[in-house]
C-alpha cells in the first residue's frame, strides 16, 4: 500500500469553496477509482491551510488518480485557489 499526505495551502477566504469543491471530489475517488483504498482532507488550525491523507493499493493506482479525467477537471476549478505549491509526502507500508 501506497500512502500520500498532501500539505497545501489556499488563497484567503477560498476555504470554504475549497472543501465543498474537495469533498465531492473525494466521494468520485473513492467510488470511481478501484485502487484507491481511501481518499479523506482535513482542516488544520489555519482556515488556509489542509491537509489530505489518501491511500492506493498499488503505484499503478497512485498514477491512475493522477491521471484521470475527474483530478485534471478538479485542477481547473481549484487550481486557481491555491496559494503556492502542494508539498507531497510519500509513504510506503511497512507493516
Amino acid at each position: 500500500m501506497i500512502g500520500l499526505i498532501v500539505k497545501l495551502r489556499v488563497k484567503q477566504g477560498q476555504g470554504t469553496a475549497f472543501a465543498e469543491h474537495t469533498a465531492r471530489m473525494s466521494h468520485t475517488v473513492e467510488s470511481q477509482e478501484p485502487g484507491n483504498v481511501f481518499y479523506r482532507g482535513y482542516y488544520t488550525d489555519d482556515p488556509d491551510a489542509f491537509v489530505a491523507l489518501e491511500a492506493y493499493e498499488d503505484q499503478a493506482a497512485v498514477d491512475a488518480h493522477g491521471a484521470s479525467a475527474h483530478v485534471a477537471k478538479a485542477m481547473e476549478t481549484v487550481g486557481p485557489m491555491l496559494d503556492g505549491d502542494l508539498e507531497v509526502v510519500t509513504l510506503t507500508q511497512v507493516w
